[in-house]
């Protein structure tokens, strides 16, 4: 190690623990029903097309309109998933996990402009085929048949607004409110581009069941949009009646804010999870910041019921500056607890935790809420100085008081090409073998990442190179 790391343990003599305690709901189940159900709505898709054209589909231009029919069927289906996989549905959250959930929704909105595009292509040339008129396929399409026109509306706000705002040199340049109202037209878009199927389109003219299933899909997506969105949120934070109870300095860029609530137990927080927080009384309070916890939910006075989260918050901007100056009393508005990363996920006894910034917060608050002996848990910190470290005091006392191993990491990134990029610029070693070096029984060890995406996969690498199970590695990520 370079003289930018250092390193704390306990000389406690290492001891067996009991296995960890699994949740009776198994990953793997919530995972399986999750594909499940992806996989029974496409085939169900591709068994109203079959049904939808058949054989006597005939005539100038019907290949053309049969290939523009499938295209629009399908770029429907893949808007209808890109509005589910953002609705919050916890069957997909907790089977899927939001890292995936949000890939799925970039691409699923690429795709489906894509074939939109293919199906007004192939339809407005069927048109003109059949009309017989080589220039008038898109008048005569989008005018004489009912709903065609919206649709072309909703077609064009949804490559105006958002795929041109879904690519990532674009997004970064965008204030929160834009972005956000970039996905509420994403709804309109949709809302205007689908009913048009059910009165032109073979598939649905041809079968009533057919038409009640596409609607009932469709309500069912925006219902659940409703209510993990917005409804529950809103009963949620009247229920629990949140408030910041305390915001205390944590590092020179950093925050820790302790927040108090009504009986919070019924919401099951878990360490690794996260809200997105809303903050009353300043500007900018409809921002939403998604902010893991950083230490297991607790309750104020012994014996009393669960009533206090803290979250880590690094200041590097307008909204998070914001955080630091709020006030005790502070109503907190948040939807949540999201994520899959938790404890639950342990396949061994020991524990090696990566947790850059403010990424050490979800980092403590499994380790504090998780079984492990002295010894038996590793946590490895990264900031750029020692002045910087969050939660140092939380740290220090599960040093102490548990036997935790600290191996703090502070320095310029390593981009000489040298040596780990995810360490300082002054450390040459084998990233791989550093982690050997710190992990006594890699089979025995799980390993939670939580930092930046470019520093996680940077660590990824060494893991893997290290002999780490991919199943014994666990990090997400909820940014868009």
């Amino acid at each position: 190690m370079s003289r930018h790391a250092e390193s704390q343990a306990s000389a406690a003599v290492i001891v067996p623990v009991p296995r960890p305690r699994r949740s009776t709901k198994s990953p793997a189940l919530w995972q399986a029903a999750a594909l499940s159900v992806v996989v029974a709505s496409t085939v169900s898709v591709i068994v109203l097309w079959l049904r939808g054209y058949t054989l006597d589909h005939t005539g100038p231009g019907a290949v053309f309109t049969m290939i523009g029919g499938a295209t629009g069927l399908i770029g429907a289906h893949l808007l209808l998933w890109q509005i589910i996989t953002l609705a919050r549905i916890p069957l997909f959250e907790r089977g899927i996990g939001r890292d995936v959930v949000v890939r799925w929704h970039r691409w699923l909105g690429f795709a489906a402009f894509g074939f939109i595009g293919v199906h007004v292509l192939f339809v407005v040339e069927g048109a003109r085929r059949a009309l017989g008129r080589p220039a008038e396929g898109i008048g005569d399409t989008s005018l004489v048949e009912p709903g065609v026109a919206i649709a072309f509306v909703g077609t064009a706000l949804m490559g105006l607004f958002v795929v041109a705002l879904s690519f990532r040199f674009i997004r970064r340049r965008l204030r929160y409110e834009l972005w956000h109202l970039a996905h509420l037209v994403a709804y309109v878009a949709a809302a205007l581009s689908v009913p048009h199927q059910l009165w032109v389109g073979r598939t649905f003219m041809n079968s009533t069941a057919a038409s009640v299933y596409w609607w009932t899909l469709w309500g069912a997506a925006f219902a659940a949009t409703g209510y993990w969105r917005v409804l529950l949120p809103l009963w949620r934070t009247r229920r629990y009646d949140v408030r910041v109870a305390d915001v205390e300095p944590h590092g020179t860029r950093g925050i820790l804010l302790t927040m108090r609530g009504r009986d919070l137990g019924p919401l099951r927080a878990r360490g690794g999870q996260f809200f997105t927080w809303r903050f009353g009384g300043s500007p900018g309070w409809t921002r939403g910041h998604p902010i893991s916890l950083a230490y297991r939910p607790i309750a104020s006075r012994p014996g009393g019921p669960i009533d206090t989260w803290q979250i880590a918050v690094r200041v590097v901007g307008d909204g998070t500056r914001r955080m630091s100056g709020l006030t005790p009393g502070t109503r907190v508005g948040f939807e949540g607890p999201y994520g899959r990363v938790t404890g639950d996920l342990r396949h061994g006894n020991r524990l090696l935790m990566f947790g850059a910034g403010a990424g050490v917060g979800p980092m403590m608050a499994i380790l504090a809420e998780q079984e492990w002996a002295p010894g038996q848990a590793v946590l490895v910190t990264r900031d750029r100085v020692a002045a910087d470290q969050m939660m140092r005091p939380e740290i220090e006392a599960l040093v102490e008081r548990r036997g935790l191993t600290w191996h703090a990491i502070y320095g310029e990134p390593n981009l000489s090409g040298t040596g780990p990029t995810w360490m300082s610029a002054d450390d040459v070693a084998d990233g791989a073998q550093v982690i050997r070096d710190w992990a006594a029984d890699l089979a025995d060890t799980d390993v939670f990442l939580c930092g930046p995406p470019v520093w996680m996969r940077s660590i990824g690498r060494d893991l893997r190179a290290a002999g780490v199970p991919r199943r014994h590695i666990h990090t997400e990520s909820f940014d868009l």
